[in-house]
């Protein structure tokens, strides 16, 4: 590929930009008339409802173990607990006090990372999710790990010149 056509070169956004732009589109797309509809898309689904009913008895209650259930995984699905590091997600150790006791040294155990706050993940431990924190928690606190890949990209680009 050509440098005047690598899209790399020719981005305009940000990705904090872009996903603020994103979240404004999609505010103002579910006001104003969709040419399909022939309405907005919030006035369909009001339309909708009135129509067949809120069909409460279809819906799932929103708990944290859910939450975690739909959390993305290793590609494994499972990480290694390392004695006094935790358990090891892409380039980055977690741990919590629960994993520092010596029954889960060298255990692999079910992992969940949270892929909008790269300082967060979860371990199964048997009975239960227990929240894991990064070892970088306090720098990633609230960073998506797509940010910190982009970040980490620009920085060995800017290392390399």
């Amino acid at each position: 590929m050509s440098r005047s056509h690598d899209p790399r070169g020719r981005a305009v956004w940000t990705l904090p930009d872009f996903t603020l732009a994103f979240e404004e589109y999609l505010k103002a797309y579910h006001t104003h008339e969709h040419s399909t509809l022939g309405v907005s898309p919030e006035h369909a689904m009001k339309v909708g409802m009135h129509d067949a009913g809120a069909r409460t008895h279809k819906l799932f209650p929103l708990t944290p173990a859910l939450e975690i259930e739909c959390l993305p995984s290793t590609s494994r699905g499972k990480a290694k607990v390392i004695s006094g590091r935790g358990v090891r997600i892409g380039v980055m150790f977690y741990n919590s006090a629960a994993l520092k006791q010596a029954r889960w040294h060298g255990v692999d155990v079910e992992v969940r990372y949270d892929p909008f706050n790269a300082a967060l993940a979860y371990a199964w431990l048997g009975d239960r999710w227990e929240p894991l924190t990064s070892e970088y928690a306090n720098m990633f606190a609230g960073r998506s790990v797509r940010e910190i890949e982009l970040l980490t990209q620009e920085i060995r680009g800017k290392e390399k010149r």
